[in-house]
């Protein structure tokens, strides 16, 4: 990849992860992260076995995608890099998770709390709702 000053290059995907992106293409979601912590390496993800990912899928109630596919994504081709690499992007990969399962508990607790003071505003006794709530809640998602 070229980079100039103004757009250095972007760096590398870790061999696993270039695989899960296949799966869900930001890796924001729990089950991915669960996956990546079964097999944080293409040497473990070659050792996991269909069983394991059937279980994995079904505790996280996902349907999108089967066991199939998961396994053909983690046992995809991987490219050579120099020795200790993989090793070092999995471990870091594996700190990140928690900080990640955080903000996402974070986030959800958020989107709950402005949901409900928005319809508190939109329900005040006696009052016209506020234009803005009713802009804010007419938003989808």
């Amino acid at each position: 990849m070229l980079s100039t000053p103004l757009f250095p290059a972007a760096p590398a995907t870790p061999p696993l992860l270039s695989h899960v992106l296949q799966l869900s293409k930001t890796a924001d979601e729990p089950w991915i992260w669960a996956l990546i912590e079964l097999a944080p390496t293409p040497a473990k993800a070659a050792k996991i076995t269909s069983k394991r990912i059937e279980k994995l899928l079904r505790e996280w109630r996902i349907r999108r995608v089967d066991a199939g596919q998961v396994t053909t994504a983690l046992r995809g081709r991987s490219f050579s890099l120099a020795v200790g690499t993989v090793e070092a992007a999995s471990e870091h990969v594996l700190l990140l998770l928690p900080h990640l399962r955080r903000l996402h508990q974070q986030r959800l607790a958020i989107a709950a709390r402005i949901e409900q003071l928005l319809d508190q505003l939109s329900t005040s006794e006696g009052e016209q709702p506020m234009p803005d709530v009713k802009v804010l809640l007419s938003l989808p998602g």
